[in-house]
This record gives structure tokens, sequence and C-alpha cells, in this order.
């Protein structure tokens, strides 16, 4: 378990190599959002992210319960 960058990106991408995660696309939202959420005042948007937030916490969990199993 490492990696020889530190880029975001690159990461999520060698999760998904490594199967870590099952859905790469969903993770670099993640990381879109989570940018969005960081430079943001609007509440529209602060909406948006925290709905994308609600319905991203099952990926967490499958990834905690993977790296449990290890």
């Amino acid at each position: 378990m490492g990696t020889n960058t530190n880029a975001p990106k690159d990461v999520i991408r060698e999760m998904a190599q490594s199967s870590y995660i099952n859905s790469p696309e969903i993770w670099l939202q993640a990381i879109d959002m989570r940018n969005l959420s960081s430079h943001t005042y609007k509440e529209i948007l602060a909406e948006k992210v925290y709905n994308f937030a609600k319905d991203f916490l099952p990926e967490l969990k499958n990834l905690i319960k993977f790296l449990d199993s290890k």
C-alpha cells in the first residue's frame, strides 16, 4: 500500500488499478466537489456539495471495509 505520487487524482487512479475502489469516477468527482467547497460562498453550490457528500458516504464505507479486511 504505497504510491509514488501525491497528486490526488493519480492516487485515485492507482487505487482503482489496485482494486481498492470500484468506481474511480465518483472518487474523481469527490475531489472536484472538495475543490468547489473550498472556494464557494453560494448556498446552491454548497447544497450540491453536501448532497454529493451524503451520496458518497457508502463509497467511503466500502473502502474502510476493504482496508479492514487486509
